[in-house]
């Protein structure tokens, strides 16, 4: 048998009947995320677990903390949200592109266009070693062209090669400093390498030179939602629709964009119009798995994310959608499996990092939690949030100094996060400091008014008994 603790589930809020969706979104207060999604209780039972004695009052409240990070880490959609995050552009493979060492044979007669012609054949054919070798004759033929560097780096990218591929878009635009294609490819490679503020503005004069191509607007958008950016997306999304209503993956990605911005009834319109375009949208699938856990058909928004996977196994975005279900509905194993691929896929993917984590937590796996939260504070160190989930995890080991320490950092941070005062309410309690521990459940409670949870005005009418 199993032992049952009564938690509070979700219901969805009238609004879209979308409620706060299964990843961080613009760093909502943990508590928001409480007041939003629970409010009906139900018994979840875990079984194979034997009872357990109840522990002193501050680890049940360190519990409920753990238990609200665990909201929180349900409320990150940061391929998610967490700065660095990778959702849609490509990456870095684990294989370098092949070096090629054959030696180039100049055909007499044959002109830098001969070879471009060729090469090109050899492209649309998807061969793009042979195109490769096409295009070193034509930088040979005609050392002066951008258009024969332009083409030899187009092959290096398609070869997974982005840092070759700049090299040789940097020299066609130092041969023509108006060649908007060399722009577009300049701007991607940039992103494709994470460099999204310098590929802004190879973008934006892309746009200038041709504001009705509608892949320039789009490459924009991809940069700025890699900076959190989401108006300007949105906006250069919008203006790539608006050229092209059939670009499945401007859909796609603007839907993660209204996700993150909280418009879930436009994030699911975008969704399904980017997979009546394109089925196989593996993007579009994988966000649309993140909707439907909103709306708590999480069997429906599984089969999305399999899918995903089953299209781009390098999905990592498909990934941790997949794992936050499994979380979701209490398989804590397979959802860390998840995390780990999404992390193998990506390694500085810090919502991976935070997810695998609170998976752990729910292991008693508190050692390697911490692991993982140092890794995330690592790559985001200015995340308040993860200094707090930290804090309540060096909480329930009861090393009350290092969690002092991190829910301090986490005011530093943000003075008026209300979840830092509870945070620290339930170290100071763990320390029988009894006075502090009042003063920091007050301020929480102070900061959230008649939404602070009763588990606060229980203990603060405790420790006032107790302090008299």
């Amino acid at each position: 048998m199993g032992s049952c603790v009564s938690v509070k589930m979700s219901t969805l809020p009238p609004q879209s009947q979308i409620a706060t969706p299964p990843f961080h979104i613009g760093r909502l207060a943990w508590y928001d995320i409480v007041a939003s999604r629970y409010k009906e209780p139900k018994q979840l039972c875990r079984k194979n677990r034997p009872p357990r004695e109840r522990p002193p009052i501050w680890f049940w409240g360190g519990l409920a903390v753990m238990f609200i990070v665990f909201l929180f880490a349900m409320d990150i959609a940061r391929n998610g949200g967490f700065s660095g995050d990778d959702r849609r552009l490509r990456r870095m493979p684990d294989t370098p592109a092949p070096t090629l060492t054959a030696t180039f044979v100049m055909t007499p007669g044959v002109t830098a266009k001969d070879y471009l012609e060729e090469g090109r054949t050899h492209f649309n054919q998807g061969d793009f070693e042979a195109a490769l070798h096409s295009y070193e004759r034509a930088v040979l033929a005609d050392p002066q062209n951008a258009t024969t560097y332009f083409w030899r780096g187009r092959a290096y990218f398609e070869l997974n090669d982005p840092t070759r591929a700049m090299l040789d878009f940097d020299t066609a635009l130092t041969l023509d400093a108006e060649y908007a294609d060399a722009l577009g490819y300049r701007c991607s490679a940039l992103s494709w390498l994470g460099r999204y503020e310098e590929a802004i503005p190879d973008c934006s004069q892309a746009v200038e030179l041709e504001p009705d191509e509608e892949w320039y607007w789009y490459l924009r958008g991809n940069a700025y939602s890699q900076l959190d950016q989401y108006q300007d997306a949105l906006s250069d999304y919008s203006k790539a629709l608006r050229l092209d209503d059939e670009y499945s993956d401007a859909y796609a990605d603007r839907c993660f964009v209204y996700t993150m911005l909280e418009a879930y009834a436009d994030a699911m319109d975008d969704c399904n119009r980017a997979l009546e375009l394109d089925p196989d949208n593996s993007y579009a699938l994988a966000s649309r798995c993140v909707l439907y856990e909103v709306r708590d058909e999480l069997e429906t928004g599984l089969a999305d994310c399999n899918r995903a996977i089953e299209l781009d196994p390098t999905q990592a975005w498909a990934f941790l959608g997949r794992g936050n279900i499994h979380l979701d509905e209490g398989r804590y194993r397979k959802a860390v499996e998840d995390f780990t691929t999404a992390i193998e896929i990506d390694a500085l993917y810090s919502q991976a990092y935070f997810n695998r984590a609170l998976a752990l937590i729910e292991l008693d796996d508190y050692e390697s939690a911490l692991n993982d939260l140092g890794t995330v504070i690592e790559i985001t160190p200015n995340d308040v949030h993860v200094y707090q989930a930290r804090c309540t995890t060096y909480a329930a080991l009861e090393r009350f100094d290092d969690a002092l320490e991190d829910c301090e950092t986490a005011l530093e941070i943000d003075p008026e996060e209300p979840i830092t005062y509870w945070a620290l309410g339930i170290v100071y309690d763990g320390r029988e400091n009894y006075v502090d521990a009042l003063d920091s459940y007050r301020r929480y409670v102070e900061l959230t008014g008649d939404d602070a949870d009763e588990f606060v005005f229980e203990r603060i009418e405790e420790l006032e008994d107790k302090v008299k």
